[in-house]
């Protein structure tokens, strides 16, 4: 590894923004203790939640931890399983009283800003868009996707609190050593440019424009009754992508995300007309749906991203449901589109 000459010898970092990658790797069975020795990373300090880091620390110790999971896409799969699913997870006051994405992003950037010394963080204006912009200063480390990728993956789920609960950008330049292989199956629906000085982020003007979809600003009660059969809706279907995606699908984690006993997540669900396995079942249609028009991914691909074991179930279960193959499914839509 190589890092620019220019660089300081010391950044910092907070340790709390360590915490996300420690838990993910801990939960995947990594010897995360001795990585961070190997790192001379301090865990008490992460695990205390206060204080400040190295941040070339954390960096040595997402390169470490590289070797061992070189295809587990560790950035994204630790945001998908540390969310941030409304405004009041963003922050102080100012945050929760933005009336609009483009408020919301313009505090995270500000506050994200005193939490590390290693990256510039901004947001430029393009034609009819704006752009997130985010300059690291380790650019050459192996570590640099896994950083990334944490941060784009961060910044969509922001967007999402305003947007529909499936949106992406339609473009993402990435400052990376090379790009992984392979993406997440989720983003294959973006044009990736690889080898930019900066990682930037493109949101349309329409989009950041958009107030967030739930006035809400409490993390204590985990359904407000003005919005509790939507707000529920909406959840449960941002709670399950995400299962998906990092292939943890189950009834029990969703009802701890939302607070609830495994039974009363049960009647919620019935009181909505449906259960856990439909909506899983509908969540992966719809997500086939979208991959199978709008991508060239492979139908393995898609199965394996989609959580299923065999391609062969996969189109079995897309058949079922859409009463034609996958295969079929994507020669007509695109021909359609």
């Amino acid at each position: 590894m190589s890092y620019p000459r220019e660089t300081p010898e010391f950044y910092f970092i907070e340790a709390a923004q360590a915490a996300p990658f420690v838990d993910t790797l801990t939960r995947l069975g990594a010897p995360v203790g001795q990585l961070a020795r190997q790192a001379g990373m301090p865990l008490s300090i992460i695990k205390s939640g206060a204080g400040v880091i190295g941040e070339r620390s954390l960096w040595r110790f997402l390169e470490y931890a590289s070797k061992l999971f070189p295809h587990e896409n560790l950035g994204y799969r630790t945001a998908l399983e540390h969310p941030v699913t409304n405004v009041a997870q963003l922050g102080g006051l100012q945050m929760r009283l933005a009336d609009s994405l483009e408020q919301i992003l313009h505090n995270f950037v500000e506050d994200v800003k005193t939490e590390s010394t290693g990256a510039d963080y901004k947001l430029l204006n393009g034609r009819g868009c704006t752009w997130f912009h985010r300059e690291p200063v380790f650019r050459e480390s192996e570590a640099s996707w896994y950083a990334e990728s944490y941060v784009i993956a961060v910044v969509i789920q922001i967007a999402r609190i305003c947007a529909a609960e499936n949106w992406l950008p339609t473009v993402v330049r990435v400052c990376s050593c090379e790009s992984p292989v392979p993406l997440p199956t989720e983003w294959q629906l973006i044009k990736f440019e690889w080898g930019h000085r900066a990682t930037e982020i493109r949101i349309d003007q329409k989009t950041v424009a958009l107030p967030p979809r739930f006035p809400y600003d409490s993390v204590d009660d985990p359904i407000p009754p003005k919005f509790d059969r939507d707000f529920l809706k909406n959840r449960l279907n941002d709670i399950v992508d995400r299962q998906i995606w990092t292939r943890s699908v189950g009834i029990a984690g969703l009802a701890d995300e939302f607070g609830f006993s495994e039974a009363t997540c049960k009647r919620r669900l019935h009181d909505l007309g449906t259960n856990y396995t439909a909506v899983v079942d509908q969540r992966r249609y719809r997500l086939a749906c979208q991959l199978l028009s709008g991508s060239n991914t492979s139908l393995r691909n898609i199965a394996y991203g989609l959580g299923y074991q065999h391609q062969a179930n996969f189109t079995r279960a897309f058949k079922r449901v859409a009463d034609e193959t996958p295969s079929t499914f994507r020669q007509r839509s695109q021909q359609e589109r």
